[in-house]
């Protein structure tokens, strides 16, 4: 695949206006000079989600996603940036050439490539399997028994595995496909005395595990062979396509009803999902035969505004809904449990009743309230039992990010099991947190720390505030100051903090460092005129000595900008307006000219200090010439330090 010149994907993003876009997917109304609406990306009441058509860029102030038009469409449908930029492309009327790849280029591309060639000629091959009519009864009979129809079927390309040894390992050959690759991604193995090879998959129902794309990265086999030692399901080996802890089953099929259903269904097994889709659940999703992991959270979480539980209704079943939990509950995703009747699993239920399936999904209760009630149901009224309940709650409990919300379910939890609530917030101190706050998550980014960051020698600890400047002082903007409802237009220092630790109690960065790394992000052309004044070297915060190590190197802004100055950062964005190179250029000169003299300044008070230790030791001529390096530098201080 060819790769996409960079004058093209500009010549997109100027053509493909995010708030028209954007606009097919959700309602946006007028605020300001900006646009504003639901976010689509998490479940909200009030709207937090902002568009900056001037700027082209999105923002949303509840879950920090942003981002431009490439980025919204990639959160949005789960495909890579080349298929949304091949689909605007194609939108606007614009022609990608193929531009040749490099030896380097095709290398890394060329294996990955050639699986996909496998995986496809495969399913090619079980398709043609399934619907032959010799060969096929096997695969069609079942089929038939499930209830699938043939548009089901064709959506999630199902396909048959003979009983026989070698017809794919043949099949495979005599297209001249690469048989180690085969082997690599799971379809063959060698054999070991005669040579060639044989299948790995034989005598199983074939389900591809589709991409967001429509590339197949791996297969899913349910045995219809009568073998008891045979085991149920077989998937592909892992390879560098298929990493099954983070892919979902029928996330292809799924995606788009996750934002008009309102929800993600996750389910456990594949013909769980199939099931469903072909009684109109389309919403539902499963694992690849693992347990839930942290990577298919974060991307249902993206897609879908909450997720709803639905596992087996048996003991197995509530023991995986209570594993899962938690970690729901960690990642902030909305969650919800769908109590089946015991016996009872999504196919067998879908299938019998339809419409009670579709009622309990709807009353489906919340997950913390399901995860509290199952603790509280088998716990008896002795110590220990109570003691091993709220060790096992603290956890969950702890990683409630809503503070209100977790002091109401804390002492709802405690009130249930008849201990002070104070137990219960120890338990939790315990499992972690901090006076019951919630542990960062995995999703935080982490700040290097100081030692571990260029740095000036000279500066001293204290935070810059540099000389007054009507742009850069640290008063908020009166752009900022508008009616509490309106929390885009709130300082970032006054907006109520929902989100409690994503912004640890430290002082946010000086204005003026923030807007010099903004304009390396809007103008990388500029980039070389930041190296060659050494302005890093003048930075204080080390949040913005990342931030700004990344802007050189043309990397996006808010992929590392950290979470506690998503919000400071996107207001500062979205209340300037796009400069020409001219002006930018002007902009960052008046940053460096700040930078040196707060600089200066420091320097000066660090000179202070030694002046006052000097004196007291009565060391007369020290002071003396400490004061005259300190007249010198105050003067610089003040001085501006024009290019």
């Amino acid at each position: 695949m060819a790769l996409i010149p960079d004058d093209v994907i500009s010549e997109i993003r100027q053509r493909a206006d995010i708030a028209t876009v954007i606009g097919e997917h959700l309602a946006l109304r007028k605020v300001g000079a900006s646009m504003k609406g639901l976010c689509p990306f998490h479940a909200e009441k009030t709207p937090s989600f902002h568009v900056s058509p001037q700027r082209q860029l999105y923002y949303c102030y509840g879950c920090h996603a942003g981002g431009d038009v490439f980025r919204f469409l990639m959160t949005l449908q789960g495909k890579s940036f080349v298929e949304v930029a091949r689909e605007l492309a194609q939108r606007h009327g614009i022609t990608i050439p193929e531009r040749p790849q490099s030896d380097d280029e095709r290398r890394q591309r060329g294996e990955r490539s050639r699986m996909h060639e496998l995986t496809e000629a495969a399913t090619a091959y079980f398709r043609d399997r399934l619907f032959d009519d010799a060969g096929g009864e096997l695969g069609q009979r079942y089929l038939d028994s499930r209830g699938i129809g043939s548009e089901v079927a064709e959506t999630f390309r199902l396909g048959l595995a003979g009983p026989e040894w070698s017809g794919l390992a043949e099949h495979l050959a005599a297209r001249n496909l690469s048989m180690p690759l085969a082997e690599e991604v799971g379809l063959v193995a060698p054999r070991q005395r005669a040579g060639g090879h044989y299948d790995k998959f034989r005598g199983r129902l074939m389900c591809p595990v589709i991409l967001p794309g429509g590339e197949v990265a791996g297969f899913s086999g349910r045995t219809l062979l009568d073998d008891p030692e045979a085991p149920k399901y077989t998937n592909s080996s892992e390879s560098v396509i298929y990493k099954k802890s983070h892919l979902l089953f029928g996330l292809h099929a799924a995606r788009a009803a996750f934002r008009s259903k309102g929800r993600a269904v996750l389910v456990e097994g594949n013909f769980d999902v199939i099931a469903l889709h072909q009684a109109g659940f389309s919403e539902s999703v499963a694992p690849l035969g693992t347990a839930l992991t942290p990577q298919q959270i974060e991307l249902l979480r993206r897609l879908a505004p909450s997720i709803t539980l639905c596992l087996d209704g048996d003991r197995a079943g509530k023991q995986a809904a209570l594993k899962n939990i938690p970690l729901l509950v960690a990642a902030g995703v909305e969650a919800r449990v769908a109590e089946l009747p015991d016996g009872d699993d999504p196919d067998s239920l879908v299938r019998r009743d339809p419409a009670r399936f579709g009622e309990l999904l709807d009353r489906a209760r919340p997950a913390i309230e399901y995860f509290l009630d199952q603790l509280w149901h088998r716990t008896d009224r002795s110590a220990t039992h109570r003691a091993n309940a709220v060790r096992e709650a603290a956890p969950l409990l702890a990683s409630i990010s809503d503070r209100i919300k977790r002091d109401i379910v804390v002492d709802q939890f405690a009130t249930a099991l008849a201990v002070p609530a104070q137990v219960v917030r120890r338990a939790m101190a315990e499992a972690g947190s901090v006076q019951g706050a919630p542990a960062r998550g995995p999703s935080d980014r982490v700040v290097p720390s100081r030692s571990a960051l260029p740095h000036d020698s000279t500066a001293t600890p204290a935070d810059l505030r540099g000389p007054p400047d009507e742009r850069f002082n640290d008063r908020p903007d009166e752009r900022f100051n508008a009616s509490p409802n309106d929390r885009f237009n709130a300082s970032p220092n006054d907006r109520p903090n929902d989100r409690p630790n994503d912004r640890p109690d430290r002082p946010l960065p000086p204005r003026v460092e923030l807007e010099l790394v903004r304009l390396l992000a809007d103008h990388p052309a500029l980039a070389s005129h930041a190296e060659d004044g050494v302005l890093g070297s003048l930075l204080t915060d080390d949040r913005v000595r990342v931030m700004y190590a990344a802007a050189l190197v043309g990397r996006p802004l808010d992929e590392v900008t950290p979470r506690e100055l998503s919000d400071v950062v996107a207001a500062q964005q979205f209340t300037s307006s796009p400069e020409s190179p001219d002006d930018a250029q002007r902009a960052l000169d008046e940053c460096a000219n700040l930078l040196r003299r707060a600089h200066h300044a420091r320097t000066a008070d660090a000179i202070g200090l030694a002046l006052q230790d000097a004196e007291r030791r009565g060391d007369s001529a020290r002071a003396r010439d400490l004061l005259q390096l300190q007249l010198e530098t105050r003067r610089k201080a003040s001085a501006r330090h024009d290019r």
